[in-house]
């Protein structure tokens, strides 16, 4: 069943694809990510999550490298090539 969306995400580019001779867009990349969690792509770290008991192992360590005052610091520090990347020169659909 987790198949489905992107099979028909496929086959939706391939259709768009077939009718754009007239069209400018050379390129289109669709990105899929199974595993990430939407909060932390588009807030950052959580930070009821920094600790011992949901697996970091060094709890200081962790918060100086990721946590931030605001969530689109954090989320820059915690992804910064797709904030600082794909979502400057790109198109991003989501939560933003």
């Amino acid at each position: 069943m987790k198949l489905i969306p992107t099979f028909l995400a496929v086959l939706f580019a391939v259709i768009l694809s077939a009718h754009a001779e007239h069209r400018k867009t050379e390129n289109v990349f669709l990105i899929i990510s199974d595993g990430l969690r939407w909060q932390e792509v588009f807030t950052g770290a959580e930070e009821n999550l920094l600790n011992k008991t949901n697996g970091v192992a060094n709890v200081e360590a962790t918060r100086r490298q990721f946590w931030r005052d605001t969530p689109q610091e954090r989320r820059e520090a915690l992804m910064p090539f797709f904030w600082n990347e794909i979502a400057k020169h790109g198109q991003l659909f989501g939560n933003t």
